[in-house]
């Protein structure tokens, strides 16, 4: 079984006030809600063997996993270009190359979280940003996996389980 934790980057600057989009950075409301939520991830994760953190490499999902890796003591944020591109089958890859009873954090962006979410458990979902997810998986295939909770900002406490 693996563990599926999918993030929506934190709040960031409007659209259209950077250019290129993929420069758009949090914003301090963002960073302070991260800040006050990902240590009851972090909690979570504690005594998880294996942990891993994947990031698309647009700067408002860097600035959250590194939050994520701050606050969780993450060895490394891996950058992978599927998230960004929002293509499930390198992610089905890239997870059916992972061992098992590891728990897998990625950083993305809608609607590709959202999409991924559908195709896994077969439950339509908005991810806002800053919320997070968890995705039991026992077998990397399309409806195997099981949402086991969903923590909007705010929320991370009582949510996560």
């Amino acid at each position: 079984m693996k563990e599926l934790i999918l993030i929506r980057h934190g709040k960031a600057e409007k659209r259209g006030t950077v250019f290129p989009d993929r420069n758009r950075r949090l914003v301090l409301k963002g960073i302070n809600q991260l800040n006050k939520d990902i240590p009851f991830l972090g909690k979570y994760l504690k005594n998880k063997q294996a942990v891993y953190l994947w990031s698309s490499g647009i700067t408002r999902a860097i600035e959250t996993a590194r939050i994520i890796k701050d606050i969780c003591n993450i060895d490394k944020i891996e950058t992978c270009e599927f998230i960004e591109t929002g293509d499930y089958d390198e992610l089905t890859d890239k997870l059916s190359k992972t061992e098992d009873n590891c728990t897998i954090i990625v950083v993305g962006h809608e609607p590709d979280l959202s999409e991924w979410t559908y195709r896994f458990c077969e439950k339509n979902v908005i991810i806002k940003k800053g919320c997070a997810l968890l995705i039991e998986i026992h077998q990397v295939d399309q409806g195997s996996g099981k949402m086991r909770w969903i923590a909007e900002p705010g929320e991370y406490q009582e949510k996560i389980v």
